[in-house]
């Protein structure tokens, strides 16, 4: 549940992956596949498509114009959750599928593109020359906390594409859900926006989403 005031959470950080330290058992690294979506549906037709499993009064928040935004990466973290710890008695998230939705990543970084299974490109060009460092570094920790780790990185820029991913994200049959952005004034942050429902949702099928705290504390954005 999110207080009353309190900008809409959605995504891993340092804490994120103390928890996926303890429950990934880390992965393989097979072929990644690259895939793009582009969406035609009308917001009418998304109302349409959703209203079976989307309270009525979450309809309105769920197509509203709210733009994600990054929360702070640091991978310091490893060390200061013990992770390499787990390392040392083969904990290191093999066979785990670990979903990362942001705004952007490098597949050729280095850290990671061992581990990338998927990515798929949800926005089209309209994200074309954004930054694309911080899903980049949100899956660098990934991998850093659990090295075997198998990646999905889905790009989103809003809360129509979020929803798109996450939806990929049950397809996939991933475990974790990692989430390190945030929208602001989507819904009335009290967990009933359709962000907060849809990870609901995927929590009842067994995927544990792991969000970021965010960068704001007790005084967010107006």
């Amino acid at each position: 549940m999110i207080s009353q005031g309190a900008p809409e959470r959605l995504t891993p950080n340092l804490t994120v992956l103390i928890v996926g330290s303890m429950l990934l058992l880390f992965g393989i690294a097979p072929a990644v596949e690259v895939r793009e979506f582009e969406f035609e549906s009308s917001i009418d037709d998304l109302v349409n498509i959703e209203q079976s499993r989307i309270p009525n009064h979450a309809l309105e928040s769920r197509i509203m114009m709210s733009t994600p935004i990054p929360f702070e990466v640091i991978s310091e973290g490893v060390d200061i959750i013990r992770a390499s710890d787990g390392h040392r008695y083969g904990l290191t998230g093999e066979g785990i599928r670990v979903a990362v939705i942001d705004l952007g990543f490098d597949i050729s970084s280095e850290e990671i593109r061992g581990n990338v299974v998927e990515f798929r490109e949800f926005t089209g060009d309209r994200l074309a020359t954004e930054d694309r460092s911080h899903g980049t570094a949100v899956a660098e920790i990934v991998v850093d906390t659990a090295p075997n780790t198998e990646l999905y990185l889905y790009r989103i820029d809003g809360p129509r594409t979020f929803l798109a991913a996450v939806d990929a994200a049950v397809l996939d049959q991933v475990d974790i859900l990692s989430l390190s952005i945030g929208f602001i004034n989507l819904g009335p942050y009290d967990g009933s926006s359709s962000v907060s429902l849809a990870l609901d949702e995927v929590r009842e099928l067994g995927i544990l989403p792991i969000v970021a705290a965010g960068n704001f504390g007790r005084n967010p954005p107006q």
